[in-house]
């Protein structure tokens, strides 16, 4: 790579003709002033080491494909992948719970949320006046309280 120093330079006048690389003229040529290379604490922050490949708390390798192979992926785990039983599929344990289902008939009681109940969906069957199901008033409210 050849470089384009200055015709005419002057004492001490710096050039720089690639990033990380400066040139300083000394009066009689062009010093190197700067090194181009990284120190090793720049290098290690910059660069990934290569035992960190694969290794507990370093980055996952790459296969053939160019994705992070199945082994290196946790498994089983709410952020890491399902396992899968003889048949395919995912088991019920890794499964989220089933939501809780009531039904209440007309005049058969109250309703009690479940504890950490974010929503409830509510189906009103059946004839009744100004909000009255049953002879009952429905009153709107939030779920969980």
């Amino acid at each position: 790579m050849a470089f384009q120093f200055p015709a005419s330079p002057i004492l001490n006048q710096t050039y720089t003709p690639v990033a990380g690389v400066t040139y300083t003229f000394n009066g009689t040529g062009w010093a190197l002033t700067t090194s181009a290379y990284y120190t090793q604490a720049q290098a290690d922050a910059r660069y990934i080491q290569l035992t960190a490949e694969g290794a507990a708390n370093g980055v996952a390798q790459l296969d053939s494909g160019v994705k992070v192979p199945i082994a290196q992926l946790p498994a089983g785990t709410a952020s890491g992948l399902a396992t899968l039983d003889a048949g395919g599929k995912v088991t019920g344990a890794q499964l989220p719970s089933a939501p809780t289902i009531q039904v209440k008939t007309s005049g058969s009681g109250t309703y009690t949320t479940p504890a950490g109940c974010r929503a409830l969906r509510v189906r009103m069957v059946g004839g009744g006046v100004s909000g009255e199901v049953g002879g009952a008033t429905q009153t709107a409210g939030t779920a969980g309280g």
